[in-house]
């Protein structure tokens, strides 16, 4: 696949799938802007995609802040002119029992999981609205399916992703 010259977004691309994710696009030519909380891990990342001759900028961010989504996208605009992706795949959990999880805790989840997508991709929307083109990808989990008890707000903010 050919994304030579497109521009990409990627949460929580500083390891896991997201990490996977942004040196497989930076690998067909994409330009990609890393989002995450941990500058180090995105350093890592950035000089592993410019050493195999891609381009990618770290963004450390942390999407359960007013106003993150909307300057994650305008870094995108800043380095690279535009936007053609965003993969909303950041996210956080509580191993935490129901009768257990704190208010701080479940607002933490929901604001990570489910809030920041729907803000970025609002954000988003608006340059692709304008291009004519994009994609937004929200990243899941099976959790969203089949909730374990000691996962029930991750459960649930993952089942609102993909409904």
């Amino acid at each position: 696949m050919d994304l030579t010259g497109k521009v990409a977004i990627v949460t929580g691309a500083g390891r896991g799938i997201g990490r996977a994710i942004s040196i497989g696009l930076a690998n067909n030519g994409c330009k990609v802007i890393l989002a995450a909380r941990t500058e180090s891990q995105l350093k890592e990342v950035e000089k592993e995609i410019s050493s195999n001759g891609g381009q990618a900028a770290g963004v450390p961010i942390d999407l359960s802040q007013k106003g993150s989504c909307r300057l994650l996208v305008e870094s995108a605009l800043d380095h690279y002119g535009t936007l053609d992706v965003l993969i909303n795949n950041a996210a956080v959990l509580f191993a935490t029992g129901y009768l257990e999880i704190t208010e701080e805790e479940w607002d933490r989840v929901m604001d990570i999981n489910l809030k920041a997508p729907f803000l970025l991709s609002q954000a988003a929307l608006k340059v692709m609205k304008k291009n004519r083109s994009g994609y937004i990808i929200n990243i899941s989990s099976t959790a969203a399916l089949q909730v374990p008890v000691s996962l029930t707000t991750y459960g649930t903010s993952q089942k609102g992703l993909i409904d």
